[in-house]
């Protein structure tokens, strides 16, 4: 048993001084900094990009003939963002002219005249919620609930 994991290590060992071999006789010959990183992710095994796989992404002067008729077909990427960019500067500049209106930040406030004051009264005496309430008459709930405090409707605990 001994002499069997022996005989596995050392030759796991030569394995991998030939392999070691191998990989600096490709170092020598890699020009690129691509090519050295492929060149050593093939050698840790990770995964290699074929160069016809770079190829096909970019339609350049080194690329395929299928890959140009590829490429002639489409429109290009930064034609389109391009194109896009004059459209969105057209209705921004459309949108500029109106007058924009606020998201967010404060409402205007609404004015309790005693018409109101007596409407929000009665609808509360009528069994209306206060949120119900704040929401038919355009106004916020504490507002209701200062109305009913006011008009004595809340019970004292």
């Amino acid at each position: 048993m001994l002499t069997k994991k022996l005989e596995q290590i050392a030759q796991l060992k030569s394995k991998l001084a030939s392999l070691e071999k191998d990989l600096l006789k490709s170092l020598h010959s890699i020009s690129s900094s691509e090519g050295l990183a492929g060149a050593l992710a093939g050698a840790l095994g990770g995964t290699k990009k074929s160069p016809k796989r770079r190829t096909r992404r970019k339609a350049g002067p080194k690329a395929g003939p299928k890959v140009a008729k590829k490429a002639a077909k489409k429109p290009a990427r930064k034609a389109t963002k391009k194109v896009a960019k004059k459209a969105a500067k057209k209705s921004v500049k459309k949108v500029a002219k109106k007058p924009a209106k606020k998201s967010g930040g404060r409402r205007k406030r609404t004015t309790i005249t005693p018409q109101l004051r007596n409407d929000i009264i009665a609808a509360i005496k009528g069994g209306a919620t206060g949120a119900a309430v704040a929401k038919k008459f355009g106004v916020s709930v504490p507002t209701v609930q200062n109305i009913k405090k006011a008009a004595g409707l809340i019970r004292k605990s």
